[in-house]
């Protein structure tokens, strides 16, 4: 196997021996002859392709997250075989160069060169992997009514193809990142039209990908595929503001100013990015879902208490909100608060800001969000259910009322705030 690699050795002056090795293939196979071996492992080369497409990985951490589903001997052999077949390429260093008895240790992969345009062209997507991203696109429109939007993204799905209504091309499933990004965002507009409700492109894009501009690369693809306008979708396209309240001073661009001036105070994504910290005299941070809850509550419960900085959350938290909460907790760490939906997507949503908090090794806990508020539902609310109830780390958070969601036994805020005489104690 040694006489199909092709080795370079790096060396130092001050050192006996080479002190770096780089390892790669004699001759480049090509991707796809090299995935279609029957050594069982294609998936997994398919997705060290995918992972190293993205760049250079060092190998210990990236190994580590490979090994989440595959054996180190199974990894080891895919890299083996992926870099005599001159698909990647990897870099050692000698832990002893000064003695005869060398020590390397694999210190990062990346592509090949020669493969690099191959790969940029087509991304490997295996059936496997496809079906997987069939089954959550049909879990999120599963529940809606027909429609032709609804009928159109199936078919599209169905042959690997997003065309437009009249059957021009525009994106296959080889660019994966853009297939997904439309898709995803067709998926989440079938919904919002069925339930008659509106949401911000970037709220989808955080959804999706964890970032929140994603998606504004696409906006003209989303509606070529649909024939439709993003507002005939639902999906706004506006600058994003958001409110807050609570005793907190910034700077911006030399001007001081404070989180308590306005009722509430709003912030452009603009000034999020640009501003500064100087005083945080909060104790916790209370994030709300809905506007209209928000802004009740403000008035109801926090006109009176700067200690507490009220967070409008608008959904899953885009780019903007997050830096804004991150510069707020770098500043002073204290506990964090969630308010959502008692359904699928508020428990989904809460999840998820409680997992990006606790990162930074700070307390976070949903709130109102129990059985015991369930038990004051009228049922006449119709459930979201984009998010997946099966994730186990869902019922570490919310262990009372998970089955309860699965029957449909669901509870909005706005219902909630009906009853704020018997709520108005645990708020924090």
């Amino acid at each position: 196997m040694r006489d199909s690699k092709k080795i370079l050795f790096e060396t130092s002056p001050v050192k006996r021996y080479a002190t770096y090795k780089t390892e790669s293939g004699m001759d480049c196979k090509g991707i796809q002859g090299t995935l279609n071996k029957p050594h069982g492992l294609k998936e997994l080369m398919g997705q060290i392709i995918q992972e190293l497409h993205k760049g250079p990985k060092r190998f210990v951490p990236f190994s580590k997250k490979l090994a989440k589903n595959n054996s180190f001997t199974q990894i080891l052999e895919a890299i083996d075989i992926l870099v005599i077949d001159g698909i990647i390429q990897t870099k050692s260093k000698n832990k002893k160069p000064n003695k005869s008895n060398l020590e390397w240790e694999l210190q990062t992969i990346s592509l090949d060169p020669r493969v690099q345009k191959e790969v940029s062209q087509k991304e490997i997507v295996s059936v496997e992997q496809y079906e997987k991203f069939k089954i959550r696109i049909n879990m999120i429109i599963e529940k809606t009514k027909p429609t032709f939007l609804k009928s159109h993204l199936t078919q599209c799905m169905n042959n690997r193809v997003l065309t437009s209504p009249d059957g021009v091309k525009v994106c296959g499933s080889e660019a994966w990142v853009k297939y997904q990004s439309i898709t995803l965002t067709l998926a989440y507009a079938i919904v919002l039209l069925d339930e008659d409700k509106r949401e911000s492109l970037r709220v989808i894009s955080e959804r999706i990908w964890g970032k929140s501009k994603i998606l504004d690369r696409y906006k003209k693809d989303i509606t070529l595929v649909t024939g439709l306008s993003l507002n005939q979708m639902n999906l706004t396209s506006m600058p994003e503001v958001t409110f807050i309240h609570g005793d907190v001073t910034y700077t911006y661009k030399g001007y001081r100013a404070s989180f308590l001036a306005g009722s509430p105070c709003s912030l452009t994504e603009v000034t999020i990015k640009g501003l500064d910290i100087e005083h945080v005299g909060i104790d916790k941070i209370f994030i709300i879902e809905n506007l209209a809850v928000f802004q009740e509550i403000l008035m109801r419960a926090y006109q009176e208490r700067p200690n507490v900085l009220l967070f409008w959350g608008a959904g899953y938290l885009s780019s903007p909100r997050l830096r804004l909460l991150k510069k707020v907790l770098l500043y002073k760490p204290v506990p964090v608060y969630i308010w959502s939906d008692l359904d699928s997507d508020g428990l989904g949503l809460t999840l998820d800001i409680i997992k990006k908090v606790r990162a930074y090794s700070i307390d976070a806990s949903p709130v109102l969000m129990s059985s015991s508020e369930l038990d004051l539902a009228k049922g006449v609310y119709k459930a979201s259910n984009h998010h997946n109830l099966n994730d186990p780390e869902l019922l570490t958070v919310f262990p009372d009322v998970i089955e309860r969601i699965k029957l449909q036994n669901v509870m909005e805020q706005e219902e909630l705030l009906l009853h704020y005489d018997l709520l108005k104690n645990k708020l924090p």
